[in-house]
Formats: C-alpha cells, structure tokens, sequence
C-alpha cells in the first residue's frame, strides 16, 4: 500500500499461506495488484527435512481458487512448465491481483537446506 505505482512480488510457501490467506481479502478490498506466487509443496518442507512426520502434512486447498472466494484477482494453477509461462504471460497485462499456484514437489528444496535439516536432526537426538 506504501507503493502502489510500484509492481509487487510475493513468494510464499503454502504453510505460511494457510497462516495468512485472510490478508488475500485485504489486497482484493484495496485493489492492489500484486503477483502472488504459492509454492505449494504439499506441506511444511523445512520441517520435513529435519524430521519427516504426519504433522508437516497440510489439508490441501485449491490455493488459486481463492481469489473466487475473496471476490477478485486471477488464479492459476501451475503443474508444469507451461502452465507457468501462460500464467506470466496473463500477469504481464493483468490490472489486477494474479495468484499463481506452482505445484513442487514435497522434498525440493536446496541442497543447503538439507544439510541444514540433517544437522538440527541430529542436534535433537543429542538434546
């Protein structure tokens, strides 16, 4: 709201979406325009990576649908590659909000964050 003549990124993943979707009604009652990015990877991966158990696991939702829910923007819904570009096609001329879901899989993440996992992992063990 600080920049409205400023286009607007947001990256986030579905957990922490889950915690905050009722801000997508905010953005949609002021009529921004931001190009909201879901990385749905089916649950909490940084959790996974430390300790793969049932309650990194989410309820699933149709993340791209809820623009239909809150009244406005644009949803996609990205399973592949092309998908993706159809959706970044559509966001470059859109005048409203753009929700693009993008499906990965459950344990991509960077090779960093692995090791990052494992040593917390064993950090817990000796704790």
């Amino acid at each position: 709201m600080a920049a409205p003549d400023r286009p607007v990124v947001l990256f986030v993943g579905d957990g922490a979406f889950q915690v905050t979707c009722q801000e997508l009604s905010t953005l949609i009652r002021h009529r921004l325009r931001p190009v909201i990015f879901l990385l749905n990877n089916d649950g909490y991966t940084i959790e996974r990576v430390i300790t793969d158990r049932p309650y990194n696991d989410l309820q699933p939702w149709a993340y791209h649908r809820l623009g239909e829910v809150f009244g406005g923007g644009r949803g996609f819904d990205a399973h592949t590659e092309g998908d993706l570009e159809t959706a970044l096609q559509a966001a470059a001329g859109a005048q409203d909000l753009v929700f693009i879901e993008v499906h990965t899989g459950r344990m991509d993440c960077p090779e960093a964050l692995r090791r990052a996992g494992q040593a917390m992992a064993k950090a817990n063990q000796l704790a």
